[in-house]
This record gives structure tokens, sequence and C-alpha cells, in this order.
């Protein structure tokens, strides 16, 4: 019913006329979620094009490389195999801002629907060249130097569609592992963190590979396994990629999430470059607003020069790339301090959230007296000379996030204790 509503209301938005391409990833509810969406976004009078089961990054590419007024992407991304949700993508290939997000979200609570008439209704086809299509254009941003021999897992997702074939056409050596399309995701959980991409680091340092890449469900997010399997750290990458965009344009600015490391902004200044922070979720905005050279959060890159969106596959094929070049990934590594930086995710009662941020704001705003800034866009981060505490709520699931990083083991420790300590009162107020 959500699904058929948010069509109706996607259709009301465009005003009961165009062409919009559907895409869904490869969850056993895809299919029942495609049809219920299509039929509303068709009673609205819109066409729709069926992309058929692709990644998230194929479907941005689809909206931003045919004539159509968007996209929606049926997925959950790094989420458990029972989700499914909804993207919606302008025609530019990136995610629809929030402002958007939220008149269509009001659309749909107010049901408030301009529905065509029985002759006027949409029409459904199909669109079965994006795959090739979107291989075609990558190949014209990346160039292998050397053969390397490459390990992907494809999370059982569907980036197994199309990133082993992105690096076999490249010129690399490819094994794969969960690349088998299962809705069910048999081989792993969808999300690439350490703990679930611990055994995939040993297939990549027993094969002899030169490098290592982990997709989510959806391939919009990967992360990167040097030859010695070792997890590249996410910010170590941001930096990296971030000091090569300013290089090759001269300056710029590189657009970050509010969770990420210190190091960063140390790097892209020492470049020559300003360093732009975001709520999560929010990369496509805050690219738009200041014409970023580069933007990223925690496993997500976009790339501007290649499109729009964030895209797992390409930023592979970055990386192989790169490799093949410089001998390997630890010498591109940008000469900057690694802060002890510690992550931890609380589950707590689905719509508790509220009043839980409410109590560690305040905490967190009476305990640290040192601040030098502040940022509340997305929860709270508090920056001190030592290093810096974030509390944030998941905008996907019943989850309270803590991110704390100090340029010392200890400075990181305590201010993670704390941030834990203001969630756990919290949650025993809230029961």
């Amino acid at each position: 019913e959500l699904c058929m509503n948010v069509g109706m209301a996607l259709a009301t938005y465009l005003g009961n006329d165009g062409k919009v391409v559907v895409a869904r990833d490869g969850r056993v509810t895809g299919q029942m979620l495609f049809h219920a969406l299509t039929s509303g976004i068709m009673a609205g009078g819109v066409d729709v094009l069926d992309a058929g089961r692709l990644p998230t990054p194929l479907l941005a590419f689809a909206s931003y490389n045919y004539v159509v007024d968007g996209g929606v992407m049926l997925t959950a991304s790094h989420n458990p195999a029972s989700d499914n949700g909804i993207k919606l993508f302008t025609p530019d290939g990136s995610e629809f801002d929030l402002t958007t997000e939220q008149q269509v979200e009001e659309l749909v609570s107010d049901s408030s629907f301009n529905l065509a008439r029985w002759d006027e209704i949409g029409t459904l086809g199909t669109m079965d060249t994006v795959l090739d299509e979107y291989i075609d254009y990558l190949m014209g941003f990346v160039e292998l130097e050397r053969e390397l021999r490459v390990v992907i897992d494809c999370a059982n997702g569907v980036g197994a569609l199309v990133a082993p074939r992105v690096l076999r056409r490249m010129g690399c050596k490819v094994i794969t592992t969960n690349s088998q399309l299962d809705g069910f995701f048999p081989g792993r959980p969808a999300e690439p963190t350490p703990e679930n991409i611990r055994e995939f680091t040993k297939v990549v340092r027993s094969t002899g590979a030169d490098i290592g890449f982990a997709l989510d469900g959806d391939a919009d997010r990967v992360a990167v396994v040097d030859s010695d399997g070792t997890i590249v750290q996410d910010d170590a990458l941001i930096n990296l990629f971030s000091r090569l965009a300013i290089e090759q344009q001269g300056g710029g600015t590189v657009v970050t999430s509010i969770n990420t490391s210190r190091a960063i902004q140390e790097t892209v200044e020492a470049a020559g470059g300003t360093l732009k922070r975001v709520r999560l979720g929010a990369l496509h905005e805050g690219i738009k607003e200041t014409d970023a050279v580069f933007g990223a959060e925690p496993w997500k890159l976009i790339f501007p020069e290649f499109g729009g969106w964030i895209d797992g596959i390409f930023c592979a094929a970055r990386i192989a790339a790169l490799v093949s070049r410089e001998g390997s990934l630890a010498d591109l590594m940008p000469p900057v301090p690694a802060y002890p930086l510690i992550r931890k995710n609380v589950y707590v009662t689905p719509g508790t959230q509220p009043d839980i941020m409410s109590h560690v704001h305040e905490r967190m705003l009476t305990t640290f007296s040192n601040v030098e800034s502040m940022l509340d866009i997305d929860g709270l981060r508090l920056d001190t000379p030592d290093g810096w505490l974030l509390v944030r709520a998941s905008g996907t699931e019943p989850k309270i996030r803590v991110v704390a990083e100090g340029r010392t083991d200890r400075i990181a420790n305590d201010y993670f204790s704390k941030g834990m300590g203001f969630v756990q009162e919290a949650v025993g107020k809230t029961e």
C-alpha cells in the first residue's frame, strides 16, 4: 500500500505527465513491491520504464543518461534481507533532496493524489540497455596499466551482475565470491562491515590478490581490502580521493558527512582545498551547493566528474586503475595521522530515538567545556582540541550511533565512554 501511494504521490509531484525509470535490487520482495509502485505511478498518468534488477548506481545512471523525468530504485541497500525501501532520483542522477522528499511524503500522508482518467493512465515499457551502456560509459574513465589479480565479494547482491564484468573488461584477473544473485544474502550480511567481511580478507590474502572489494546489497558502497588482507579504513579512502581531486582541479571543495575523521579536514586544507560537512545522506545537496570536486561519507563515494551518484562499482574500478599504476594501495595513501576512531551502534525501541537524543544532547553540552566547534545538522558533534564526539540517530534503523575520535587512544576511549554512558542513561529513562 505504501509503495502504491508513493507511486501516486510521485506522479502527482511530476504533474501527471512524464516518464520514470524503475529498477529493483535482488531482494525477494522486490518484484511484488515493483508492481505496487508502478501501479501507483501509472495511475497518476506517468509512464514507467522497467529496467529490471540493477545496482542502485545503474538506476542513477539511467536517470541521468536517458530522457526521463526521474528514477525510482527499490532497495534497502545494506540492510537485512527482510527490509526493502524506495529511493527517488532526479534526472541528473542524484537522489531527491530533503525538501523534495518531504513534499512527496506530505502527498502520501495527506493522500493528496491527482489521478489520471482511465484512458490517460501511464504505460509500462522496458529498458534493457542500461547495463551495457553503463559499462561502456565507465570504461571511458578508467584504464589499467598492468594486469591485476582482484577478488570481489558481491554479497549475493545485484552488484554481481555488473562489477565482475567491469573488472574483467578492464583487464583484471577476477576471482568472485558470493556472486550468485540471491535475495536472502546467504553468503554474508549485505553490509560490508569489518565483522561481516572477516572471511573475505582471508580469501584476498590467500589468493595472492593485488586488491579486494566487498560490495553491499545494491552496490552503492564498497569496502576495500589490501593485498595483505588489511581492511582499508573508510576515512583513509576519503583522504586519498580528496587529495587527488583537489590536486587535479587545482583546489576546490570536498563535501563529507558529519561522522568522518578530523584528518580529512587536515588533508583537504593541506592540499589547498576547503571542507564542508553535511548530514548523512546529503552528499548530493552539498555537492550541488558548493560545486564540489569530490564527496564522500563512510564507504559511499561520489566522483562528480563521473556522475552525481554514489557508486561502489566505479569506486572499485578507480582504485584498481590507481593500483595498476602505483604498485600498491599502501603507496597511494597520503601521509596523514591515523587518529584512533571508535564507532558503535546501540539498538533501541523504535520511536524512542527523539527522546533519547534530546537527553544525550543536553548531557553532551553540559559535560564538555572546551568545545571548539559544534555541528547539530545530524545528531550532535562536538569538537575539542583533542578529539570529537558524535551521537546521532540512524535514519533507516532503530539505532543510536556513537562515534568518537581522539588524538590518542585514551582520549578516543574517554569520549566514546562518555557518549555511550549518555545513551544508556537515556535508554533507561525511556523504558
